[in-house]
């Protein structure tokens, strides 16, 4: 059985894909409307749209480290913020 916070993990998951999938949708669809009507700032807005996915990819990327199991270095887990100072 999955532990409660791994459902949760992936509960955001599955929304930052379905958000991806999302703006890549109105992302394409500006650029498809854009260049039929050579509209060159729906155009633009569209090429916008598809740098909004990044972030998605971005917290996909973020949730995939956070979710990993504890280790030697992380024995509370991963979920938590470390900063990238070295150790002293």
């Amino acid at each position: 059985m999955k532990s409660e916070i791994q459902k949760h993990y992936n509960r955001i998951r599955y929304v930052l894909l379905i958000v991806l999938a999302l703006n890549w949708l109105v992302a394409f669809a500006k650029l498809f409307y854009g260049f039929l009507s050579k509209c060159e700032s729906m155009t633009a807005d569209g090429f916008h749209s598809l740098s909004d996915g990044a972030s998605n990819i971005i917290g996909l990327i973020g949730i995939h480290f956070a979710c990993q199991p504890i280790d030697k270095d992380h024995p509370y887990g991963h979920r938590k913020y470390e900063t990238l100072l070295p150790r002293v």
